[in-house]
């Protein structure tokens, strides 16, 4: 089952790439984090593959973020945009109507 998930990851990660990122733009780096970034197989046969197709496959650890902070930096990130009004979904491939400012601040009333 171990072994299953492992290959469900790579399908997963490799067709989402052929499907929704590489027919729209050029890719030359493939940064991975979270659990998946620990795991060598998976590790291993993104980086064979890719580095054959000229995309290099790093850790975000490479970058100084560590691959634990995948969703703390997401966040964080997404609050950012918010913070200072500006549009952080992408319409083309989520479906949505038109660019949209996500999520609300909610400030505490005064005491």
């Amino acid at each position: 089952m171990i072994r299953a998930a492992t290959w469900f990851t790579v399908v997963s990660v490799r067709l989402a790439m052929e499907l929704f990122v590489l027919p729209k733009t050029k890719v030359h780096q493939l940064i991975v984090s979270g659990g998946g970034a620990n795991n060598p197989l998976i590790y291993s046969i993104l980086d064979e593959f890719y580095r054959h197709n000229g995309i290099e496959v790093l850790k975000s650890s490479h970058f100084g973020i560590p691959i634990e902070a995948k969703e703390a930096l997401a966040f964080a990130l997404l609050a950012y945009e918010t913070f200072h009004r500006r549009y952080s979904n992408l319409p083309s491939a989520t479906g949505a109507q038109a660019p949209a400012v996500l999520g609300k601040i909610a400030y505490a009333p005064p005491r």
